[in-house]
Protein backbone atom coordinates (compact mmCIF):
# COMPACT_ATOMS: atom_id res chain seq x y z
CA UNK A 1 0.00 0.00 0.00
CA UNK A 2 1.38 3.34 -0.46
CA UNK A 3 0.79 6.51 1.31
CA UNK A 4 -3.29 7.07 2.54
CA UNK A 5 -3.83 3.44 2.26
CA UNK A 6 -4.68 3.45 -1.40
CA UNK A 7 -4.20 0.44 -3.69
CA UNK A 8 -1.10 0.08 -5.78
CA UNK A 9 -2.19 -0.99 -8.87
CA UNK A 10 -4.35 2.24 -8.75
CA UNK A 11 -1.18 4.15 -9.11
CA UNK A 12 0.28 2.24 -12.26
CA UNK A 13 -0.21 -1.09 -14.43
CA UNK A 14 -3.25 -2.43 -13.10
CA UNK A 15 -3.15 -6.72 -12.75
CA UNK A 16 -3.56 -8.54 -14.92
CA UNK A 17 -6.55 -9.73 -14.14
CA UNK A 18 -8.13 -6.95 -13.30
CA UNK A 19 -7.33 -5.32 -16.95
CA UNK A 20 -8.73 -8.30 -18.48
CA UNK A 21 -11.90 -7.78 -16.63
CA UNK A 22 -12.01 -3.82 -18.20
CA UNK A 23 -11.56 -4.84 -21.58
CA UNK A 24 -13.79 -7.69 -21.59
CA UNK A 25 -16.43 -5.46 -19.72
CA UNK A 26 -15.91 -2.30 -22.16
CA UNK A 27 -17.00 -3.48 -25.60
CA UNK A 28 -19.38 -5.76 -26.27
CA UNK A 29 -20.89 -5.94 -29.94
CA UNK A 30 -24.18 -7.17 -30.97
CA UNK A 31 -24.27 -10.16 -32.74
CA UNK A 32 -26.54 -10.21 -35.32
CA UNK A 33 -29.18 -7.26 -36.58
CA UNK A 34 -31.99 -8.59 -34.66
CA UNK A 35 -29.50 -8.33 -31.38
CA UNK A 36 -28.93 -5.06 -32.12
CA UNK A 37 -32.20 -3.71 -33.30
CA UNK A 38 -33.55 -4.97 -29.80
CA UNK A 39 -30.83 -3.65 -27.89
CA UNK A 40 -31.76 0.41 -30.04
CA UNK A 41 -35.67 -0.46 -28.38
CA UNK A 42 -34.50 -1.48 -24.88
CA UNK A 43 -32.32 1.82 -25.01
CA UNK A 44 -35.02 3.89 -26.07
CA UNK A 45 -37.52 2.36 -23.21
CA UNK A 46 -34.48 2.65 -20.25
CA UNK A 47 -34.49 6.42 -21.54
CA UNK A 48 -37.99 6.58 -21.48
CA UNK A 49 -38.55 7.73 -24.80
CA UNK A 50 -40.93 4.44 -25.08
CA UNK A 51 -43.09 2.73 -23.08
CA UNK A 52 -41.80 -0.52 -21.18
CA UNK A 53 -44.89 -2.12 -21.96
CA UNK A 54 -44.37 -2.02 -25.65
CA UNK A 55 -41.30 -3.65 -25.70
CA UNK A 56 -41.38 -7.55 -26.54
CA UNK A 57 -39.68 -10.72 -26.64
CA UNK A 58 -35.89 -9.82 -26.30
CA UNK A 59 -36.26 -6.07 -26.04
CA UNK A 60 -38.10 -6.20 -22.76
CA UNK A 61 -35.64 -8.94 -21.59
CA UNK A 62 -32.70 -6.81 -22.53
CA UNK A 63 -34.38 -3.78 -21.21
CA UNK A 64 -34.85 -6.04 -17.64
CA UNK A 65 -31.46 -7.50 -17.36
CA UNK A 66 -29.09 -4.74 -19.02
CA UNK A 67 -27.73 -1.10 -17.80
CA UNK A 68 -27.90 1.72 -20.02
CA UNK A 69 -24.59 1.86 -21.25
CA UNK A 70 -24.53 -2.26 -22.09
CA UNK A 71 -27.80 -1.59 -24.09
CA UNK A 72 -25.84 1.70 -25.55
CA UNK A 73 -22.71 -1.00 -26.96
CA UNK A 74 -25.06 -3.33 -28.14
CA UNK A 75 -27.17 -0.78 -30.43
CA UNK A 76 -24.11 0.94 -31.62
CA UNK A 77 -22.79 -1.93 -33.13
CA UNK A 78 -23.26 -1.54 -37.30
CA UNK A 79 -25.15 -3.76 -39.29
CA UNK A 80 -23.19 -3.68 -42.16
CA UNK A 81 -22.26 -7.58 -42.28
CA UNK A 82 -24.14 -8.80 -39.90
CA UNK A 83 -26.80 -11.57 -40.36
CA UNK A 84 -30.19 -11.04 -39.54
CA UNK A 85 -30.36 -13.61 -36.81
CA UNK A 86 -27.95 -15.08 -34.89
CA UNK A 87 -26.99 -19.53 -36.15
CA UNK A 88 -29.26 -21.50 -34.11
CA UNK A 89 -32.28 -19.07 -33.47
CA UNK A 90 -35.82 -20.30 -34.01
CA UNK A 91 -36.77 -17.16 -35.60
CA UNK A 92 -35.98 -17.85 -39.34
CA UNK A 93 -37.88 -21.14 -39.14
CA UNK A 94 -41.17 -19.62 -37.31
CA UNK A 95 -40.69 -16.78 -39.98
CA UNK A 96 -40.41 -19.79 -42.77
CA UNK A 97 -43.22 -21.56 -41.69
CA UNK A 98 -45.46 -18.23 -41.78
CA UNK A 99 -44.22 -17.61 -45.21
CA UNK A 100 -44.85 -21.17 -46.69
CA UNK A 101 -49.17 -20.76 -44.53
CA UNK A 102 -49.60 -17.73 -46.50
CA UNK A 103 -48.54 -19.20 -50.17
CA UNK A 104 -50.80 -21.71 -49.48
CA UNK A 105 -53.61 -19.18 -48.14
CA UNK A 106 -53.28 -17.33 -51.51
CA UNK A 107 -53.28 -20.37 -53.48
CA UNK A 108 -56.68 -21.49 -51.84
CA UNK A 109 -58.31 -18.02 -52.21
CA UNK A 110 -56.97 -18.07 -55.77
CA UNK A 111 -58.57 -21.18 -56.77
CA UNK A 112 -61.89 -20.48 -54.78
CA UNK A 113 -62.22 -17.15 -56.86
CA UNK A 114 -61.77 -19.13 -59.95
CA UNK A 115 -64.11 -21.18 -59.01
CA UNK A 116 -66.48 -18.54 -57.94
CA UNK A 117 -66.16 -16.66 -61.19
CA UNK A 118 -66.86 -19.71 -63.42
CA UNK A 119 -70.34 -20.49 -61.63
Amino acid sequence: MRAGGIPPFLFGTPPRAFAFFLVEDVFMPAKSKAQQKAAGAALAAKRGEVKKSALKGASRQMADSMSETQLEEFASTKRKGKPNYVSGSPIPAKKAARSKAAKKGAATRAKNAKKKSRR
